[in-house]
């Protein structure tokens, strides 16, 4: 995977203070592409157990 799109990378650009907010300013483009993590301080608890899967009562 290349560098600047992995996890790490993308949380980054991701400051706490602006975790909750939906501010234009939390769009990130890359490559080309648009995007805004939204609930960044779940990514991060997600990423620090060393995983992204989210797993629900009904599965994955």
């Amino acid at each position: 995977m290349p560098k600047n799109f992995s996890i790490e990378y993308l949380l980054s650009d991701f400051d706490s203070s602006s975790a909750g907010s939906h501010r234009e300013e939390d769009v990130i483009i890359r490559g080309g592409i648009r995007f805004k993590l939204e609930g960044v301080s779940l990514w991060r608890r997600f990423h620090a157990l060393g995983t992204e899967m989210i797993v629900t009562k009904s599965g994955r």
